[in-house]
C-alpha cells in the first residue's frame, strides 16, 4: 500500500532512528511486526505486515565485458610505427581476447504481499548502479542479501534453502 508523502517521511524518520540496521532501504520492525521499505519518491514507500509477506524472488541481469588489451596494442604500435600506428594498435588491442569481467546490475526484491482479496508485488531495487562479481563490494552485498533472504524465509514461514538440506541429512 503506498502512502501519502507526509506519512512515509514520519514512517522513514521512526524507522532511521530505531535500532534497525537497514539493509537496501529495507527496514525490519519485530515488535509491530511489519516492514518498512524506503522507496524514491518517498510517497511511493510501503508499509507490510509480516503476516502479508507470502513469498519473495530475487532477480537481477549480468553483463559481461571483454576488457581487451588496448594498452599493450598501442605500446607495440608506437614502437613499430610511431603514434598513427600506436592508435590503430591500441584498437586492435581493444578487439583482442583478455580478462573477462561480469557485473551486475537492476538487482531487486519482488515481494508477493496478500492484501486480502489481491496479491501485491511489490518490487524493491536494491542498488542503483552495477558490482563487479567476486569483489569486496559484491561479497559485502551477497552477504546483506543472505540476511535478507533468511529473514524473510522465516517471516513467510518456511525453511531456508540450508535449512532445508540440513533436515535431509
Amino acid at each position: 500500500m503506498t502512502m501519502d508523502k507526509r506519512e512515509a517521511k514520519a514512517l522513514y524518520k521512526e524507522y532511521k532512528q530505531s535500532d534497525n540496521i537497514p539493509f537496501f532501504d529495507m527496514y525490519f520492525d519485530d515488535e509491530k511486526k511489519r516492514l518498512f521499505i524506503k522507496e524514491s519518491p518517498i510517497a511511493d514507500s510501503q508499509l507490510i505486515s509480516y503476516s502479508e509477506i507470502m513469498d519473495h524472488m530475487w532477480s537481477k541481469d549480468e553483463n559481461t565485458i571483454n576488457k581487451g588489451h588496448p594498452i599493450w596494442g598501442a605500446i607495440i604500435g608506437n614502437m613499430i610505427g610511431g603514434f598513427g600506428t600506436g592508435f590503430l594498435g591500441a584498437l586492435a588491442g581493444q578487439k583482442a581476447q583478455g580478462k573477462e569481467v561480469t557485473y551486475t546490475f537492476n538487482s531487486h526484491l519482488t515481494l508477493f504481499v496478500d492484501r486480502g482479496n489481491t496479491v501485491d508485488l511489490i518490487e524493491h531495487y536494491l542498488y542503483p548502479g552495477s558490482i563487479k562479481q567476486g569483489g569486496l563490494l559484491d561479497k559485502s552485498y551477497q552477504k546483506m542479501i543472505d540476511s535478507i533472504d533468511e529473514r524473510l524465509y522465516h517471516l513467510e514461514g518456511r525453511k531456508t534453502p540450508a535449512e532445508e538440506l540440513e533436515g535431509d541429512a
